[in-house]
């Protein structure tokens, strides 16, 4: 039988379809056409048009995918340890390929995973490299995250030689261009109202006097607090890829026994071994992967729930009956943290300044 001829429309399509395809159209796709392509409907299309995106040279896609690559854990390569490790291995390979073609946030990811030896052992940190990484943000476009790190980095002598006045310098400026970003400021102020409001409601319950307690009691003024910032931010399309990848009521991924998720709602990152995150020095509740998250996080909702500023609330007392309950609650788990081979030092970070100040 004689072919049929397709139809204008089908030309047409056809037409399209192959421009759309080519690598110079490609190499432009960016941010807007790949936040369509989310955790929840990534499946083997939407992974072979980013990879082409990749291949083509688009710098966003390939700080997708190297995201991806490295921090989603695939459960279909869990009994294949030499094949996840490849994959990891890859995804940091392209995050460095889309810092070299010039991605503020693949520069930020990757002093982060220095920072923490991301992907490898303890011995495996490389704070100079992960400053040098900072700077180079901070010098080439300017970044915020870069400048609140690499701030923090000379504030304490992390990587660089230390330099107390030009880190607040550069925590400053960060601080400036928060303020100046309407999201954050509004959401700022939300969470502060909404927590304000829960906790005066529990005072006047007059019944929280106990440890326990407090601690929920604390958690409700956090959860508000986080609830009603949420409402005023919205996560990077990477961030929100990663947060719902391990989101149990979006993709149910589960993460590798022993690890957690930072504690920031918006950053998305995870460990790759255990302890890998530093925790809070006050509480050792919540983890973060980096400074710049710890100190956003304290502002949005944690400094609500902290437990030493439990004693400013009015909560619980400071008496020695609070203080052993308190040891008893975390001691095991840092002990137990101590005795797998990690240090002292990679259980808790410092607290931000308006802690510290409280304290």
């Amino acid at each position: 039988p004689r072919p049929t001829r397709p139809s204008p429309n089908e030309r047409r399509s056809k037409r399209f379809h192959d421009a759309g395809m080519s690598k110079r159209a490609l190499s432009d796709v960016g941010e807007k056409v790949l936040s369509k392509a989310t955790a929840e409907n990534w499946n083997e299309g939407a992974s072979a048009f980013a990879e082409a995106a990749v291949d083509a040279g688009s710098v966003f896609a390939t700080f997708l995918v190297g995201s991806v690559d490295f921090y989603c854990r695939d459960s279909t390569l869990e009994c294949d340890e030499q094949r996840a490790k490849a994959r990891r291995s890859r995804g940091a390979s392209l995050l460095a390929r889309a810092a070299v073609a010039g991605s503020p946030d693949a520069h930020h990811t990757l002093a982060i995973m220095h920072f923490n030896g991301s992907g490898g052992k303890r011995k495996d940190k490389d704070p100079e490299t992960g400053a040098a990484f900072c700077a180079r943000g901070n010098i080439l476009f300017g970044s915020a995250a870069a400048k609140r790190e690499l701030g923090h980095c000379l504030q304490d002598g992390f990587g660089v030689e230390q330099d107390v006045q030009l880190g607040r310098k550069l925590l400053a400026e960060a601080a400036k261009a928060d303020v100046t970003t309407p999201a954050m400021d509004t959401a700022v102020v939300a969470a502060t109202v909404a927590a304000g409001a829960v906790e005066e409601r529990l005072r006047k319950r007059n019944d929280i006097n106990t440890l326990n307690a407090a601690v929920a009691a604390a958690a409700e003024v956090s959860a508000a607090a986080k609830h009603a910032a949420e409402q005023h931010l919205t996560a990077p399309p990477v961030a929100r890829f990663l947060l719902d990848w391990y989101d149990p009521e979006v993709c149910g991924n589960v993460l590798q026994p022993g690890t957690h998720a930072c504690s920031h709602p918006l950053c998305g990152r995870v460990e790759t071994r255990r302890h890998e995150f530093r925790r809070c020095s006050c509480c050792g509740r919540v983890r973060y992967c980096s400074r710049s998250c710890q100190s956003l996080d304290w502002r949005l909702q944690h400094k609500f729930a902290c437990l030493p500023l439990l004693e400013l609330y009015g909560w619980i007392e400071s008496d020695t009956e609070s203080q052993d309950t308190t040891n008893q609650a975390f001691g095991d788990e840092a002990e137990l943290a101590l005795a797998s081979g990690a240090s002292s030092n990679d259980l808790t970070a410092d607290l931000p300044v308006e802690a510290q100040a409280a304290r």
